[in-house]
């Protein structure tokens, strides 16, 4: 079809013409099963057997993919009910990591931060409702008090970087009321690549300022981790830029304050949830506070903190005793974040 239309418009289709895409087990993509790891969900859409919709639902993110000519050219495995501690599901079986197949290759819900980390390649987990969700299968639709979101994966973060701008330049916000109607804004990428220190003159517009997270005040990475998150910090002030701590135990500290232990946050009834909520919101409100105190010093807000993905490498597959990961504010708060390799030295 992308031959038959360069060859009729003498064009590309579209930014990501040829492009091979693979895609998570929750999108709907015609005449193709999605299963999400469910056995009963086989030849059915999401459980229903209606005709209408078992197989001809496209999710809208593939239906942007495709009218930007990407390549849709298979699907990814997930863990059974996005809930599982790593990747293995009755249908498929367990997922390895495609690097070293002794090691699990992914987290809870195959997202985006933690299988780049293990596998070695880039990712960005937008916060929620930057790309469209629209005719995506969840675990618990309806459910968006803490929401999951559509990230991107790659081997290059370029090619991170080009479908989430080419997925924006869609305005899915038209067909998806949900989505924020933010256009791709290029001159704040220029402007905050620009904000480089000129070695020459000693000059800059605005260094950066980066936090860097060491750990959570709960969770200590392993020294491989700690090293890499040094290296980081250390190239960063050699370009110029600013980094600052970031207090670790602002996290339990923050919990804490909500005045109840971790285990409570299991309720019996719709009022309590809705309790928990609403003080879950006053810790993502006493967040923002937090963060913008960060200028109190020299007058600069914190454009944005260094983290691990995981207080460790990848797990070895039967034995991820648990799926605590250090920096949970990130996921709670639902920041934008972004998953870059570094060279091991």
């Amino acid at each position: 079809m992308l031959d038959k239309y360069m060859e009729d418009h003498k064009q590309p289709m579209g930014p990501l013409h040829g492009l091979p895409v693979s895609l998570k087990d929750q999108y709907h993509v015609k005449p193709n099963d999605t299963t999400m790891g469910y056995v009963g969900w086989i030849y059915t859409h999401e459980g229903s057997k209606d005709p209408k919709l078992v197989h001809n639902v496209d999710s809208q993110v593939v239906s942007e993919l495709l009218s930007l000519g990407a390549v849709l050219y298979c699907k990814t495995s997930l863990p059974q009910t996005l809930l599982l501690g790593e990747m293995e599901n009755n249908i498929i079986g367990r997922t390895l990591n495609p690097v070293n197949q002794n090691l699990s290759c992914t987290d809870i819900g195959g997202s985006a931060r933690i299988p780049a980390a293990f596998c070695g390649i880039f990712s960005v987990k937008p916060s929620h409702n930057r790309l469209s969700y629209r005719q995506v299968a969840n675990t618990n639709p309806g459910q968006d008090t803490y929401a999951s979101s559509v990230g991107v994966m790659g081997a290059s973060l370029g090619a991170v970087g080009l479908v989430l701008k080419s997925l924006i330049s869609t305005q899915p916000w038209l067909r998806d009321p949900s989505v924020v109607p933010i256009p791709w804004r290029q001159q704040i990428v220029e402007e905050t690549l620009g904000r480089n220190r000129d070695k020459d003159t000693n000059a800059t517009s605005k260094p950066l300022k980066l936090g860097v997270y060491w750990d959570d005040g709960v969770v200590t990475p392993h020294p491989p981790v700690a090293r890499e998150l040094r290296i980081v910090a250390e190239a960063v002030e050699k370009a110029g830029h600013k980094v600052t701590t970031r207090p670790g135990a602002y996290m339990m500290q923050g919990l804490t304050g909500l005045g109840h232990g971790l285990d409570s946050a299991f309720t019996d009834n719709s009022e309590e949830s809705a309790h928990l909520t609403i003080e879950g919101k006053a810790y993502c409100e006493s967040f923002s506070d937090y963060w913008n105190s960060t200028s109190v010093d020299d007058g600069q807000i914190v454009d944005a903190v260094i983290m691990p993905v995981a207080p460790h490498a990848t797990v070895i597959p039967g034995k991820y005793y648990h799926t605590g990961k250090v920096a949970p504010d990130a996921y709670f708060i639902d920041f934008a974040m972004k998953l870059q390799r570094t060279l091991l030295r």
